[in-house]
């Protein structure tokens, strides 16, 4: 019993300290909430117009080509990934 007791304890404090890291992250989400939704508003021909530049050979320079350039951007977020293969100057 006194080994299932020891067991409990531990639990106790790692469900604390889940539940204080859980309320850590929501506390960050709603910080943040407003500045996620604002980049979500920029319009696609804008995002693709800044994503245009940042491909631009001048811009890197010859150290990586534009497709190279792209594959990060694409992988930011599902809305991201749309514009990047929905722009064709990007290609």
């Amino acid at each position: 019993i006194h080994d299932l007791d020891i067991q409990i304890a531990q639990l106790q404090r790692l469900t604390a300290q889940l539940l204080a890291r859980r309320e850590e992250l929501h506390d960050f989400a709603h910080d943040h909430c407003g500045t996620i939704s604002s980049v979500r508003r920029i319009p696609s021909d804008i995002i693709a117009e800044i994503f245009l530049r940042c491909v631009d050979p001048d811009f890197l320079g010859g150290y990586c080509s534009s497709s190279d350039a792209l594959r990060p951007i694409m992988q930011v977020c599902g809305q991201w990934r749309a514009v990047t293969l929905g722009s064709p100057r990007l290609w």
